[in-house]
């Protein structure tokens, strides 16, 4: 932790809410490093809904043309971990009445805008699969979208998984 935050108050506040948990500490390294802890209280024990909220709309801004509230609400849906295939999410996401290949870009680019909230496995290939970084991060997800919304998410993964597998091996190609 001492390499990834420098100063002491830092470090501190990033111990504490560490609970000694690896992951954690790097989860929360990286987003105390981006800046998204300023203004957030840090006494007693800091609500993270502010930073985790921070950072999606910090996301959002840097990829305006990205779907990243879309992207993250999907989310709430998938198992903590690199777990739901890239595919998936942007089928989920793919309005039913038109076949759009640049939105496979733009919710790629919504993933990387996500930066530290996500775990990603085999990133940029066919197989690239995706997901909240950490229980902490996935609850807020659900939380901040809610039971309707997470509800919904799972429908669309759903219809996604099952159009996926109708139209066969060819739907699994990305524009180049």
């Amino acid at each position: 932790m001492r390499a990834l935050v420098e100063d002491p108050a830092g470090q501190a506040l990033v111990a504490s809410l560490s609970e000694g948990e690896w992951l954690r500490t790097r989860l929360l390294s990286g987003l105390y490093r981006a800046g998204y802890f300023a203004g957030a209280p840090t006494q007693p024990s800091p609500d993270l809904t502010p930073v985790f909220k921070k950072a999606v709309s910090a996301g959002a801004a840097a990829a305006p043309q990205a779907p990243v509230e879309d992207v993250a609400r999907m989310l709430a849906a998938a198992p903590v971990g690199a777990w739901m295939p890239l595919q998936v999410l942007v089928a989920a996401l793919r309005p039913k009445d038109r076949v759009d290949q640049a939105l496979a870009v733009r919710v790629r680019d919504g993933v990387v805008a996500l930066g530290e909230l996500l775990a990603r496995a085999d990133p940029g290939s066919l197989d690239e699969r995706v997901g909240p970084a950490h229980d902490l991060i996935a609850g807020f997800l659900r939380g901040h979208f809610g039971a309707d919304a997470v509800a919904d998410a799972h429908s669309a993964i759903v219809q996604a998984l099952a159009d996926l597998e109708q139209a066969g091996p060819s739907s699994l190609s990305w524009p180049t």
